[in-house]
């Protein structure tokens, strides 16, 4: 069970880690930096809530300060790749990050809808 806790609690460091880096990335306009971080503080604050107080709303408003986290990221870096003139080894690894993110967003919303459906009282 201690292994467990302890893998649980490592990915959730390095989950604080990828958010991070995330709030990092729209840091090159000053009003996606300031959303980013609220979203990120959010989502981090639920994150390590769920620690003390294990309770799912708390869990459900994370994951959609999360999603909303990597669509400001999506566009921010969109918006990088449209305004490129030409396509060089950075603009292909922005593009292939993008990918990525629309994958990591899909997860995010496919686990509310599943946190969603476990909150509806019976």
């Amino acid at each position: 069970m201690k292994r467990f806790v302890a893998g649980h609690i490592f990915l959730s460091i390095f989950e604080t880690a990828i958010v991070i880096s995330m709030a990092y990335a729209v840091s090159n306009k000053k009003n996606y930096l300031i959303v980013g971080v609220f979203l990120a503080v959010v989502m981090l604050a639920s994150l390590w809530i769920t620690y003390a107080v294990p309770n799912k709303s708390i869990t459900a408003i994370g994951m959609i300060a999360g999603a909303f986290l990597v669509v400001l990221v999506i566009i921010n870096l969109v918006d990088i790749v449209l305004k490129s003139t030409e396509v060089t080894r950075e603009i292909v690894h922005v593009a292939v990050l993008l990918y990525l993110l629309i994958g990591l967003l899909w997860a995010f919303l496919y686990m509310f809808t599943g946190l969603c459906t476990n909150l509806r009282p019976k």
